[in-house]
This record gives structure tokens, C-alpha cells and sequence, in this order.
């Protein structure tokens, strides 16, 4: 028998605070119990997307009323909020900078509202943003220059993993998670797939980028699922196959399997989804 602490998952998704069809606080808990995990934090993309301080109120509320582990909540920075992180930073868990549809919200595309949540943003929670996003490397520049803490989600990639090691010889206070699809799946196990079946999946890096990963653990804070639960069908409308890859209950046999095979030690999974976290 192999005796763990409850993990934390830094990273994972609801459809809504409540709701019937989507993912919401309770299945979302409840997911996360069956998978091993105590507490999880959930990313600001819910619908509405919590992005103020009445929004992030609400969800906690309707968290507190319906989660059955614990949880917490990040908050989206957006080129119109920028200026307002105090209000909402004392009950969020970080924030993220978000890049919307619309370029002229996204705090990504406009320095200066990147250097106005920089500035206001507490040093005691990290500022987050997608290792995908292109301005990634504008991120962990503005994070150094002004000393605080910055975390990277989705790290998937050679190029990224040195642009973290660069930055962290730098002195930036950086951090980085990894999801288990991008340790475990690579490009080529889905190259068989009909189109609309790859549109299921999330971006993949190569096989090399992949083993760069794993090589690199050194380096990577963090594992987080990205759990991102599939859209029931109602029935009432054709539907492709919806991005979508639900984690909280398979990740930790993956992580075991990796301790099994020698790629992991029990010491190194703790570290990544219990300590760091």
C-alpha cells in the first residue's frame, strides 16, 4: 500500500459556480476526491468569467456551499481591470493574464496594463499567464523587473523549459507546471486520428519536446491536470468532438505509473503535487 498527503491541483476548470450540465464546483470536488486530490484550484475561464470582485465572490460562495474538498479560485487580468487587482486580489488564489477575444482586452497585448498588474499585484500570490502565449517572454521580463513571483501553466516545449532555466539563472522568481497529457502523449500518438478526433485533444508537442520534459524535471515546479471536462451532448444539435480532457481522476495512476517505471520517485511526486503547490 503506498500512503500519500492529499494533492493539490493548481490547475483545473468548471463550466459555471452551479450548473446542471457543466462542470461546476460540486463535480468538480467531487472528481477531485476520487482522484486523490484535497484541494484544487480552479482557472477564471467559467462562465462568467471571473475577472471583478462580485464575480469572485460569487463562485466562492457557491463553492463554499457546494465543494466537498478545498479549493480556490484564480482571477483573469484583463487590460480593463489592470488597475483594479486590489480589490479582488485578498480573496483570490493568483491572478492570470488573460488574453480574451478581443485584443484590446487582453493585458498581454498592452504593456502598459501588464506593468500596471505587475505593479499593483501582491508579492504574496503569483501572476500567472499560458506558457503558449506569445508574449511569454514579455511576462517573465516584466516579472523580473519588478520582483514578483511569476508562474507558467502548460510548459510543453524545448523552447519553453529554456526560456524558464534562463530565467530562473536570472533570479526571476519563476515557477512551472506541467500537465500529464503533455508528459505522457506527444504528436505522433495521435497522427492515426481523423481530423475531428485530433480536435479533441489540447496542443501536443514532438516526441523530442516531450523528452526534454522529462529530462528537465529539475526544472518543473509543478504537475496540474488542466482538467477541462467534455460538454454533454443534449441531443439536440450535431456536434463534433469539443477540446476537452478530463484529469482529476486519472492523473495520479499516471504519476504512479511513471514512479513504477523509475522515471519518478515517490519524493519527486510529492514535491510536485503537494509541496511546491
Amino acid at each position: 500500500m503506498i500512503t500519500l498527503p492529499g494533492l493539490i491541483d493548481i490547475q483545473t476548470h468548471i463550466g459555471a459556480a452551479k450548473s446542471e450540465a457543466l462542470e461546476d464546483w460540486s463535480s468538480l470536488t467531487a472528481a477531485a476526491l476520487a482522484g486523490g486530490f484535497t484541494t484544487v484550484l480552479a482557472m477564471p475561464d467559467a462562465a462568467p468569467m471571473v475577472a471583478d470582485g462580485a464575480t469572485l465572490t460569487e463562485t466562492c460562495q457557491s463553492a463554499a456551499e457546494t465543494a466537498v474538498c478545498d479549493f480556490g479560485q484564480l482571477v483573469a487580468a484583463t487590460a480593463g481591470n489592470a488597475r483594479n487587482t486590489a480589490d479582488f486580489q485578498a480573496h483570490a488564489a493568483a491572478i492570470l493574464l488573460h488574453s480574451p477575444g478581443l485584443e484590446e482586452d487582453s493585458v498581454l497585448k498592452n504593456m502598459h496594463a501588464m506593468n500596471r498588474v505587475f505593479s499593483t499585484w501582491t508579492r504574496k500570490k503569483p501572476i500567472c499567464v499560458d506558457a503558449d502565449a506569445q508574449e511569454i517572454g514579455t511576462a517573465l521580463f516584466t516579472a523580473k523587473v519588478h520582483n514578483k513571483p511569476i508562474h507558467i501553466f502548460n510548459v510543453s516545449t524545448a523552447e519553453q523549459i529554456e526560456m524558464i532555466r534562463e530565467s530562473k539563472l536570472l533570479g526571476t522568481k519563476v515557477s512551472c507546471s506541467v500537465t500529464p497529457h503533455h508528459l505522457f502523449l506527444s504528436q505522433k500518438h495521435i497522427q492515426t486520428l481523423p481530423e475531428e478526433g485530433k480536435a479533441s485533444f489540447p496542443p501536443l508537442g514532438t516526441e523530442e519536446d516531450r523528452r526534454i520534459l522529462w529530462k528537465n524535471l529539475d526544472l518543473i515546479d509543478c504537475f496540474a491536470s488542466n482538467h477541462r471536462p467534455y460538454r454533454p451532448l443534449d441531443g439536440s444539435e450535431e456536434q463534433l468532438p469539443v477540446s476537452g480532457y478530463p484529469g482529476l481522476e486519472t492523473a495520479l495512476p499516471l504519476y504512479l505509473h511513471a514512479v513504477q517505471g523509475g522515471f519518478l520517485t515517490l519524493k519527486d511526486l510529492i514535491a510536485r503535487c503537494v509541496t511546491n503547490p
